[in-house]
């Protein structure tokens, strides 16, 4: 596979159509898309101890991936009316028993769970824009004596 369609289908599969505009000029017919960004979540099975590696080498990696993802998920851009991401996080053993958890807490439960020495664990991290909406300056009238 080239390198040109690599980048194709992956710019593609990253973007979801929302409107398509058709027009005319002349015989030609001309359609224009309009894309948004899907989020990319996280929801991936790590495994905590893996053959020919250290624990903590492979502890150490995982919480690496999961700081770039929580950094690169903050460096997007934010709708306009949002302050900042939020993140919905779920950790457990497997996904059925994966209870919600705080975004600042992922760290604590995988040292956690290398210390009840889990063969694996369950993250799923989902990013939104926040409910919060920036709030309008008020501007106070001074009144000069």
């Amino acid at each position: 596979m080239t390198l040109l369609k690599m980048m194709s289908t992956f710019f593609v599969s990253s973007l979801h159509i929302i409107s398509e505009q058709t027009f005319t000029k002349g015989f030609l017919v001309y359609t224009v898309n309009t894309f948004y960004e899907t989020r990319r979540n996280l929801k991936k099975i790590f495994q905590l101890q893996e053959k020919n590696k250290k624990p903590d080498r492979t502890l150490d990696s995982i919480k690496n991936e999961i700081r770039k993802y929580f950094k690169r998920e903050r460096a997007k851009k934010l709708p306009e009316d949002a302050i900042f991401w939020e993140f919905d996080c779920r950790f457990g053993k497997d996904e059925k028993s994966a209870e919600s958890i705080l975004a600042n807490n992922i760290v604590k439960a995988l040292d956690q769970s290398r210390e009840e020495a889990w063969q694996s664990c369950y993250i799923e991290i989902i990013s939104k824009p926040s409910d919060k909406k920036r709030a309008e300056k008020n501007k106070v009238d001074t009144e000069e004596d």
